[in-house]
Formats: C-alpha cells, sequence, structure tokens
C-alpha cells in the first residue's frame, strides 16, 4: 500500500528539510546547507530500484516502516539529485548523516510517494481491486 504523501513525516530542521517542488514529484532536499531538487525520472527510478535491489514500492516501504539502510538513503539521493541536475556530491553519506539521519529519510519517503504517485495523493482501493484511474483522486482537481 503506498501511504498518502500528507501521512509521511515531514522532516524537521533546516538540514534535511524537504518540501515538494513541482507536481510531478519533485522534492527539494537541504544537506549541507545547499538546496538539491530530487526528480523523479524513469532513469533515476530504475536506477534507484537496481541501487537498492528491489522495487520502487519496496523501497518506499522500507522507509514508510523504518527498516531502510543507509544505503537505501544513497539509493534515492545520488539518482535523484542526478535527475535534478547536479552531481551528488562524493561526500553524500557524511551530509546525510550531519543533517540527522531521521530527516534525511522522512525527506526520501516523502520523495518515492511523491514518485510513485505522480506527486497526487495515492488513490485508495477498495475491497483489495486496484483504484479507478479515471475518478480523481483525494485532493485532485476535476476536469468537469
Amino acid at each position: 500500500m503506498i501511504p498518502d504523501p500528507e501521512s509521511v513525516a515531514a522532516p524537521r530542521g533546516a538540514n534535511g528539510a524537504g518540501q515538494p517542488t513541482h507536481p510531478r514529484g519533485e522534492f527539494a532536499v537541504v544537506l549541507g546547507g545547499e538546496t538539491f531538487v530530487l526528480r523523479p525520472t524513469f532513469k533515476a527510478l530504475a536506477e534507484m530500484e537496481q541501487r537498492a535491489g528491489c522495487g520502487l514500492l519496496a523501497l518506499a516501504n522500507r522507509f514508510h516502516q523504518q527498516v531502510f539502510t543507509l544505503r537505501d538513503m544513497l539509493a534515492v539521493l545520488g539518482p535523484g539529485i542526478a535527475a535534478g541536475g547536479r552531481t551528488p556530491p562524493d561526500n553524500l553519506g557524511e551530509l546525510v548523516v550531519a543533517a540527522n539521519v531521521i530527516d534525511v529519510a522522512a525527506a526520501c519517503a516523502r520523495f518515492l510517494v511523491l514518485a510513485l504517485t505522480g506527486g497526487r495523493p495515492a488513490a485508495p482501493a477498495v475491497d483489495g481491486a486496484a483504484a479507478d484511474p479515471d475518478r480523481p483522486t483525494r485532493g485532485a482537481a476535476s476536469a468537469s
């Protein structure tokens, strides 16, 4: 189950703080006083899966269930930063630790949820069935 982006704890403080920057799921995270935009391109998401050794939903669930590893964090941040147009810093791991691992993990969780939902809240399934893709999700604007 994909958690609603609003249900995932927002990062606290200046370091590791993040917020959505674009409706398609871009997300800003502050590390070492610099703002990095994480962008969910197909290439970046596929690289995240490869680095983490699991699919995106499983990776998002690791963060949501708080059973992530530091390698999971780097698997998300490195490709996300590169897709956002910047070269990931060589000391990315050290920046994560300095910023507060829990806050950066919350930013990774929110980014993954936004990437999986296209920046929209996830539509709940009814009785285990897939949600109707033509029905607006919570908070989505109607085309009528």
